[in-house]
């Protein structure tokens, strides 16, 4: 828990510092996630750009949509795997739940379960996927498993504080052109988090922040 709160600080100070990145970031997300198709490449584009910003490049829209073409193929695979998995499954553990049996019953709470961790897997899918340079789709959901089956808690409390953020913005729609810029933030600081545990050497991440003389953010 406290892990987990320490990095979400640390996901809102980078969010407020860097505010002005998040806003059209996040308006480019937006333009791209139009055609429901194309939220892969968007979102590995995100995580992309991020990335670059982190490592004190300049980062400008145009890089932005270079990103969104270099990951298209990667980025696909991974929304349609959440599909293939997704939709049949919530469709399924739907049916079995509604069985008066107990076993078709007990296989669909079983199946919610497996939905569940699947969700958490495909949370750091894209993060690990970007950070680590990996292009086979099957190492990057297995190393996301493995963050998250070693790491449960930590990624449980990090979903929450995600779902916060989400009705937090969902409330003030003026909010929703930064969501998905700090929901970024804190998946990708979640990831390299846990990274840095594994390979300190490879992998840097502080949580230390602090606020003092940060008052105009858009102007960093």
């Amino acid at each position: 828990m406290r892990e987990a709160m320490k990095v979400f600080h640390r996901s809102l100070f980078d969010s407020y510092h860097h505010l002005g990145f998040l806003v059209w970031t996040t308006i480019c997300w937006w333009m791209c996630l139009l055609p429901i198709i194309t939220a892969g490449p968007a979102t590995a584009a995100m995580f992309t750009v991020f990335k670059q910003k982190r490592e004190n490049k300049m980062v400008r829209p145009a890089d932005f949509w270079q990103a969104f073409k270099d990951n298209w193929r990667t980025g696909i695979k991974l929304q349609l795997v959440y599909i293939l998995i997704t939709f049949p499954g919530v469709i399924y553990s739907i049916t079995l739940i509604r069985s008066e049996l107990f076993l078709p019953m007990l296989a669909g709470m079983v199946l919610i379960y497996l939905l569940f961790m699947w969700h958490l897997i495909y949370l750091y899918a894209f993060p690990v996927y970007i950070e680590q340079g990996q292009s086979s789709l099957k190492i990057v959901l297995l190393r996301s498993f493995k963050l998250v089956s070693e790491n449960f808690g930590f990624t449980i409390n990090m979903s929450l504080y995600i779902v916060a953020v989400t009705l937090v913005c969902s409330l003030f729609t003026i909010a929703l052109t930064i969501w998905a810029g700090i929901l970024t933030v804190m998946i990708q600081n979640s990831v390299l988090h846990l990274l840095h545990q594994y390979e300190p050497e490879k992998y840097s991440f502080s949580s230390e922040v602090s606020w003092s003389g940060t008052l105009r953010p858009w102007k960093t």
